[in-house]
């Protein structure tokens, strides 16, 4: 059973845990924070933290009993998204989250000031001159090249078929003027 003073605990430490920047760690410290104050029971720890990550308090009979659900929808509510993304972080801290670039004209020089931000909050911002775009997209149309050669990767360029068309003639076009 999972006692309101428990469950009260585990909204400070979650606190605690939010408090500070979202890190590879964090999803770890909020199954250890979970695990703690559910006694070490882990069917209570493990339905704790599904309804965290689902965002939705399921609570059956034999549930009911044990926990405030109340309470439980309190710290489902509020840590719900953080949790998410502490997941996301530990999965994939270092893709690719977001990316922009703008243009700035000096003279006749073009330059572009891109920004990439990574799924962990990272960022990165470097220029290119439009030969490095141009050799960027030679790098990574390489790297689709190699996918198309693997066997299990094959069906994952033919479901972005269309995206690669549309590419493909926005090429033409630019080629054309």
């Amino acid at each position: 059973m999972i006692q309101e003073e428990q469950l009260q605990k585990m909204k400070r430490a979650l606190q605690r845990v939010f408090s500070l920047p979202i890190t590879r760690s964090t999803f770890k410290e909020i199954q250890t924070t979970v695990f703690t104050f559910t006694s070490q029971d882990k069917d209570d720890a493990n339905m704790v933290l599904e309804a965290i990550l689902s965002g939705e308090v399921k609570l059956d009979g034999k549930s009911k009993e044990k926990v405030n659900g109340k309470l439980l929808k309190e710290i489902v509510d509020e840590y719900c998204i953080p949790t998410r993304l502490s997941k996301d972080v530990l999965e994939k801290g270092e893709f690719i989250n977001f990316m922009s670039s703008d243009m700035l004209r000096q003279g006749n020089a073009i330059l572009f000031t891109n920004d990439i931000r990574r799924v962990d909050g990272e960022h990165f911002q470097f220029f290119s001159e439009p030969e490095g775009i141009i050799r960027l997209i030679e790098h990574f149309t390489g790297r689709l090249e190699e996918i198309n050669r693997l066997d299990n990767a094959k069906e994952f360029l033919k479901g972005h078929s269309n995206e690669l068309l549309a590419l493909k003639d926005r090429y033409e076009k630019l080629g054309k003027k």
